[in-house]
């Protein structure tokens, strides 16, 4: 029987979520997104990805909308950033956040599946997806569909995780190993997405397919990526591949590591 990836994976079901589950999960996308590393990651895939003041671009799998505020920075009052997400309550709150942020008049949302973009071709100078395909069963369609909406001469980004390269100091290096893969295994729909995409974008027909690797390192056991650590642990629990002794042991041993 073939493994059953990504069953546990939350970021997968987000089009049926109500409003307080998506307050929960847009304080953890915010959180993220405020992260030194990141902050630093994003500035440097935006600026490879050449944004210019007047472009009109889009992202899909906007989720709260982190990114897509620095791309409507990035584009200007001239410019528009589109948004695209299935889940309509992340949306409401990518509304909040953008309005709020004084960035209204330059971001349009709207409601949709990655696989099956609902735009006609060339439509956009540029499109990206951040940490949003890996989560997307048979998310891999959405490669081909983000080169269809770009016009000729475009640029396409990816920005995504490879869950088995969390990186964790703990003593068990055994155990550690355990919950790291079964957080890749079970936490993502595909959780080795990122390996293919040099390949499975030439194979969409892009030229000039570049690779930058972004690394988080963090110690603060408030920020997002140690509390990820809490979050690997539980998934492996549901996976069924640790015991809840096991968890308990793991997590204090790293508390004090």
């Amino acid at each position: 029987m073939a493994e059953q990836y990504g069953r546990l994976d939350q970021w997968s079901k987000t089009a049926a979520i109500d409003v307080a589950k998506a307050r929960e999960m847009a304080a953890m996308l915010e959180h993220r997104g405020r992260n030194a590393d990141e902050v630093a990651a994003r500035n440097a895939y935006l600026t490879l990805l050449g944004m210019r003041p007047g472009e009109r671009v889009l992202e899909v799998g906007c989720g709260t909308g982190v990114v897509l505020r620095d791309l409507a920075r990035r584009v200007g009052p001239n410019g528009s950033a589109l948004g695209l997400d299935p889940s309509p309550a992340l949306l409401a709150i990518a509304r909040e956040l953008a309005d709020k942020a004084g960035l209204g008049q330059s971001i349009e949302l709207r409601e949709g599946d990655a696989r099956v973009l609902p735009f006609g071709a060339a439509e956009f100078d540029a499109a990206l997806a951040v940490t949003t395909l890996a989560h997307i069963p048979d998310g891999r369609r959405a490669i081909r569909e983000l080169v269809r909406v770009v016009r000729p001469g475009g640029r396409v980004g990816i920005f995504e995780r490879d869950p088995d390269s969390y990186i964790v100091a703990h003593p068990d290096r055994a155990l550690t190993r355990r919950i790291v893969a079964a957080r890749s295994d079970h936490g993502s729909a595909d959780g080795w997405l990122a390996r293919a995409l040099p390949r499975l974008m030439a194979a969409a027909g892009l030229r000039d397919v570049q690779v930058r690797a972004f690394t988080s390192i963090e110690t603060d056991p408030a920020g997002f990526y140690s509390s990820l650590a809490d979050r690997s642990a539980d998934t492996a629990i549901g996976a069924g591949v640790i015991s809840e002794e096991e968890r308990r042991q793991w997590l204090e041993a790293l508390a004090t590591e």
